[in-house]
């Protein structure tokens, strides 16, 4: 198979060409160089794209990506988020995630105090799903923000991006220690 554009030759699961960039089920590029239409079929390509290749997941996952890969493809669990909650999210550098889980356990175990022990566990069984939906939010940011940009060019920014961040893990379960002290000891 052939890139309608360049005339590179593509392999029949490439989703971009890599001498062009242009997506490889995009008919035919502008020969008047007008982009807007290219554009827009690029941005129609990055929203209709439910999934992403396993190296764009695991570009994005960094370390261990072998081992947990799958666990997070089909929603399994992971010890690590079980045994460390919101610390390993934010090792794996879903900090929104990570405040969102934050503030929703706070307002639960302070309705419901005798069920406030659970909260980290059960938000900790629900680490592949959430892991999974924060890495396609972001391969389509990345995506989105640098349509002209080849597969290549892709995987290297998503493994710049994702991985993991002990200094974000170290430093949000700092702040989460001071803030459940001082409630402890303002309560």
């Amino acid at each position: 198979m052939y890139c309608k554009n360049c005339g590179a030759s593509v392999m029949g699961n490439d989703q971009f060409c890599k001498n062009c960039g242009l997506p490889i089920g995009l008919k035919d590029m502008p020969k008047d160089g007008n982009t807007t239409g290219l554009q827009n079929s690029l941005e129609n390509t990055i929203s209709e794209e439910n999934d992403f290749s396993e190296r764009f997941i695991k570009a994005y996952m960094g370390s261990k990506a072998d081992q947990m890969y799958e666990s997070v493809k089909n929603g399994g669990v992971n010890i690590w988020g079980v045994l460390f909650g919101i610390g390993y999210f934010a090792y794996r550098k879903m900090y929104f995630v990570s405040v969102l889980i934050f503030i929703i356990g706070s307002i639960i175990s302070s309705i419901v105090p005798s069920i406030g022990s659970y909260v980290g566990m059960m938000i900790g069984l629900m680490f592949c799903p959430l892991y999974r939906w924060d890495i396609t939010r972001k391969l389509r940011k990345i995506k989105r923000e640098n349509p002209t940009a080849n597969e290549a060019q892709l995987l290297e920014m998503a493994k710049n991006k994702g991985g993991t961040s002990l200094i974000g893990a170290v430093l949000f379960f700092s702040i989460y220690i001071m803030v459940v002290v001082l409630a402890f000891y303002l309560g």
